[in-house]
């Protein structure tokens, strides 16, 4: 899995540390991701979201999920999906968004073990 973040990420970081001073409503951050991790989601984001008010006063976070094929999911993105977070399977999908200016060039180095947070095994039974 690859994860990189639009520069609307940024703005939304800015709204996160806003409203958790009390200066805004509920944050709401898109987080667009390819169909295989759904299931990962569905059990991650309630405890990012409980870590997210435990550092934040209270405040509350969604967590709001678009899914589905990896590189479907880069195109949207790359053709105006405001994603604050993307979460690919492929590089090729990310650096399209860093053609298109959405992704820092440097996203794979910036970030332990090259911005990939784990790794699979892909089985062929013949």
């Amino acid at each position: 899995a690859l994860s990189a973040c639009s520069p609307k990420a940024e703005q939304s970081a800015d709204n996160a540390s806003k409203a958790a001073e009390g200066k805004g409503g509920e944050v709401k951050l898109l987080n667009v991701s390819y169909d295989v991790a759904r299931d990962f989601y569905k059990e991650y984001n309630p405890l990012f979201v409980k870590e997210f008010a435990a550092k934040n006063g209270g405040q509350s976070v969604e967590v709001q999920q678009s899914h589905g094929g990896s590189s479907k999911q880069a195109l949207a993105v790359a053709n105006g999906l405001a994603a604050d977070v993307v979460t690919m399977n492929q590089t090729s999908d990310i650096e399209l968004l860093v053609k298109k200016g959405l992704v820092k060039a440097d996203w794979n180095t910036r970030l332990p073990d090259n911005a990939v947070p784990y790794t699979s095994n892909v089985v062929f039974l013949v």
